[in-house]
């Protein structure tokens, strides 16, 4: 009987990875957050709609938006009642670059 279990198991992980487009889906590397978010940011983009786009927290957001501007891969454009994230030329040839390199390796 035990080892039926584990076949359930096993087949329920592996029906599960499956679902979510294979073991390359499960965790997205930091560049890929990185290269997410400037891609969402490339037309202008409030905070909310990085959080969703990027499928992150506003707290994780806050950091990597904090350390793009620092590296100057995004601006912020703010008035009294908005903030806007836009990328900058550096922060769309990273992007490009990236999804370059990512092809190569397919």
């Amino acid at each position: 009987m035990g080892l039926l279990l584990q076949v359930v198991f096993v087949r329920t992980i592996v029906v599960n990875i499956k679902m979510r487009g294979g073991l390359e889906n499960i965790r997205r590397s930091k560049l890929e957050i990185i290269c997410t978010i400037l891609g969402t940011c490339a037309q202008g983009a409030n905070k909310t709609k990085i959080v969703y786009q990027a499928n992150l927290n506003f707290k994780t957001v806050k950091l990597y938006l904090d350390l793009r501007m620092r590296k100057n891969l995004i601006n912020l454009k703010s008035d009294e009642t908005s903030a806007i994230y836009k990328t900058t030329e550096k922060g769309l040839k990273l992007k490009d670059d990236f999804n370059n390199i990512q092809l190569l390796l397919r």
